[in-house]
């Protein structure tokens, strides 16, 4: 899947999830299911915006935001994770 052939609708953020790593600083291999980050929210990076979106959020491709962690929504379009998360969850920019 190229990084074009999906574009979100109805309100929603395409972001990019930063990699977790699952190793402990002791080399302990953790399993992927384990989480290790106890945060409400998460910085991610935008991808692209819904047309229909607030002005404010059609011009932050690229920019990091905080979300809601629980409201990030993963997933699969031909084998490839995408994440989504509506405008409403965005709690802040990076600037």
């Amino acid at each position: 899947m190229s990084e074009k052939s999906f574009w979100p609708v109805n309100r929603h953020l395409r972001v990019s999830l930063e990699k977790v790593d699952n190793k402990t600083d002791s080399g302990v291999l953790l399993p992927e299911s384990f989480n290790k980050d106890s945060d409400k929210y998460k910085k991610v990076t935008v991808m692209s915006a819904a047309t229909d979106c607030k002005p404010a959020f059609l011009d932050l491709e690229g920019k990091e935001i905080f979300v809601e962690k629980s409201m990030i929504q993963e997933i699969s379009v031909s084998g490839q994770r995408v994440a989504l998360v509506l405008e409403n969850y965005v709690i802040g920019v990076v600037s």
